[in-house]
């Protein structure tokens, strides 16, 4: 069991709420093109692979994406 929990709760408590506000975050960090590392859950890694391959060559810096535990996952740009 991981430790790894949405910090923020939601008026909004829907699944699709909460995915979108991940999404949108981490394609906010990868606009602004400077170094990050953002954890994310495991339900939107499809969406966020598509991110990555969107932003290839777009962005300075390698951006990979790694397994932490259970169904959380982490994307950074270095």
């Amino acid at each position: 069991m991981s430790d790894y929990k949405c910090i923020l709760p939601f008026d909004d408590q829907s699944p699709s709420f909460t995915y979108g506000f991940q999404a949108g975050r981490i394609w906010s960090l990868l606009l602004d093109g400077e170094p990050f590392e953002e954890t994310f859950c495991g339900d939107i890694l499809d969406l966020v692979q598509r991110m990555q391959t969107r932003f290839e060559g777009l962005v300075e810096g390698p951006m990979k994406i790694d397994k932490l535990a259970d169904d959380w996952y982490t994307i950074s740009l270095d």
